[in-house]
């Protein structure tokens, strides 16, 4: 248990210091990852590598981040959160190191997964640990700074990564996460709290396996459906990966010291948060998979101009995260989630009926206006989330909000694809009239997708309300 939790054993914190540790691990973490789609074109070309052998380095980070991410927040709960947070940080060493010395496929996917198991580790027990160290009444604030640190570090990863590529080849571009590991483990291990072991918890076998049976299964695939879609293995295997999860869900349920705690879910505040950060990232990764295509394929952009405008989001999430993460803790998280998932609706919606003649100043504004609904959301429904679960289960807490945000992301990307197909559209050529048609569609969906969060943000509760006893 960390030093926030009950009982003894707990260690003096200096809560800015643990903000500090976590923003710049957030910072200079998401430039160099968010870089990597900078370094594609040129892996592909240095090593023969097509389109679609490339796409699995994103799928094989994604699978190994969502298919540990609950094991990682389980082991901090058990061991220590600051222990497993910053083993976190020598795997992504590790996995950097090995994808910068890869000279085929096999040796990228492996080094990318590699990655994708630290990340595990940092993203459910980042948010555990400003969880713990801070009190209720100021928790949105240090969530929004942090989740802050990490969209300034994605609006400035693909301009640092133009520079790495262009002055270092492809290869720094994964080398500079090495020094950011060192610099985040000697910075973790002078200022983040120290955590005992709890006493009389085991490790719940059964349900690691069956969990990473599963959950893979399921989101294999809906991360390759976006990208070649539709086959025949995908129905089957996705439902074998759903009867797989049941059989976790049962195991969960009757075992005395679970992996995760169904429990957490009698909490209305929490399920309710889940859904809803679920519901925002399936709406928010329409667009960012679409955007690109309608801007350099639809608007005949360079690729210069499409990474500025891009860069429109982020920013506004940057912008705005940290504020209102701090005006929620004051006025309350359930208003800001609910007026930041509007904005964002408003902005979809608009965004749905662009066409060949919209100018890109107008791209930009409903780009900036998305961003700046899902910034305002993200913090206080985390805060939400987070302040729903009782102290000692803070790090399964930060799994389940990772959980929520990768399959968001994989079930937003496969959605893109079909609808936009779906409705005639096609890439690989300058648009035609069913092209920005099928764009149009697939923003509408996204549309209704906010507006389902929205629903759950309004019965959600203010955190503490239901949350089940420790």
């Amino acid at each position: 248990m960390d030093s926030a939790g009950k009982g003894g054993g707990r260690t003096p914190v200096a809560p800015g210091a643990v903000l500090t540790v976590i923003c710049i691990s957030n910072l200079f973490g998401a430039i160099p990852l968010s870089a990597v789609m900078l370094a594609l074109p040129e892996i592909g070309r240095e090593l023969g590598l097509t389109i679609h052998q490339l796409s699995w380095l994103m799928v094989s980070y994604l699978l190994s981040a969502s298919g540990f991410v609950l094991i990682a927040g389980r082991l901090g709960d058990l061991f220590g959160l600051r222990r497993f947070y910053l083993i976190g940080f020598l795997v992504l060493g590790l996995g950097s190191l090995l994808s910068g010395m890869a000279d085929g496929l096999l040796l990228l996917v492996a080094g990318r997964a590699l990655q994708g198991l630290g990340g595990a580790m940092t993203m459910s027990l980042g948010s555990a640990l400003l969880t713990t160290s801070f009190p209720g009444s100021a928790r949105g604030r240090a969530l929004g700074t942090a989740t802050a640190a990490v969209y300034v570090g994605l609006t400035a990863g693909p301009l640092v990564g133009g520079v790495l590529v262009w002055q270092f080849g492809w290869r720094a571009v994964f080398y500079a996460y090495i020094p950011v590991s060192v610099l985040v483990i000697a910075l973790g291990s002078a200022f983040l709290p120290k955590g005992e072991r709890r006493p009389g918890q085991t490790f719940d076998g059964a349900g690691t396996v069956t969990l990473l049976l599963g959950l893979p299964m399921l989101l294999l695939p809906l991360a390759l459906c976006g990208k070649t879609g539709f086959q025949t293995w995908m129905a089957p295997t996705a439902l074998g990966g759903l009867l797989i999860l049941a059989l976790f869900v049962k195991l969960e349920l009757v075992a005395s010291h679970p992996l995760l705690d169904l429990s957490l879910f009698r909490s209305r505040t929490f399920s309710l948060a889940a859904a809803a950060s679920v519901f925002n990232y399936i709406a928010i990764f329409i667009p960012v998979m679409l955007v690109p295509f309608y801007l350099e394929e639809g608007l005949g952009l360079p690729a210069s101009t499409i990474g500025m405008v891009l860069s429109a989001q982020p920013l506004a999430m940057a912008l705005v995260a940290s504020p209102a993460g701090r005006a929620s803790d004051r006025i309350g998280t359930r208003p800001f989630s609910i007026v930041g998932l509007v904005i964002m609706a408003a902005g979809l919606y608009c965004f749905s009926f662009v066409g060949g003649t919209t100018s890109v100043v107008m791209v930009a504004v409903w780009l900036t206006t998305t961003g700046l609904g899902t910034g305002i959301f993200t913090s206080p429904n985390s805060s939400a989330l987070m302040g729903s679960a009782p102290p000692h289960q803070q790090g399964s807490a930060g799994g389940v909000l990772a959980v929520s945000r990768n399959l968001g992301m994989m079930i937003g990307s496969a959605a893109a694809a079909v609808v936009y197909q779906f409705s005639g559209g096609s890439t690989g050529h300058s648009w035609l009239a069913a092209d920005y048609a099928g764009f149009g569609n697939a923003l509408e969906f996204a549309t209704f997708v906010v507006l389902a969060g929205v629903l759950c943000c309004a019965f959600q509760g203010e955190p503490g309300a239901g949350r089940p006893r420790s």
